[in-house]
């Protein structure tokens, strides 16, 4: 098992990053969580979306302060395809959002101090 998804690519862009993500069967989050119908959950992509903007340089040091605009459209499950949108559209504030062929699955700002 695995807590995290797989990286196919990353892309980097002035002040953002399109990363794009295979979500594997086998993430720790999917037991438990709906058993027939596994759903990665809300909580995990933010987790997601923070680790990758820091790990690409989007952010300092700065801290988790809190979401804005957030909104879950289509649930990611298992085995899906995703592309993961960072942009630091101020200092403190990254907007992301996950897409795939399903169309838009989330999106939100998360800002920190």
């Amino acid at each position: 098992m695995t807590n995290k998804p797989d990286i196919i690519s990353i892309e980097r862009q002035k002040n953002a990053v399109v990363i794009q993500l295979h979500i594997p069967a086998e993430l720790v989050y999917f037991p438990g969580h709906f058993p027939d119908y596994p759903v990665l959950p809300g909580v995990v992509q933010l987790q997601w979306a923070e680790e990758l903007a820091r790990q690409e340089g989007l952010l300092g040091k700065l801290t988790f302060c809190r979401v804005e605009r957030l909104k879950f459209m289509r649930v990611i499950s298992a085995d899906y395809n995703v592309q993961l949108n960072l942009e630091c559209i101020k200092p403190d504030t990254i907007s992301f959002s996950y897409n795939s062929e399903h169309g838009l699955h989330s999106s939100g700002r998360i800002v920190f101090t």
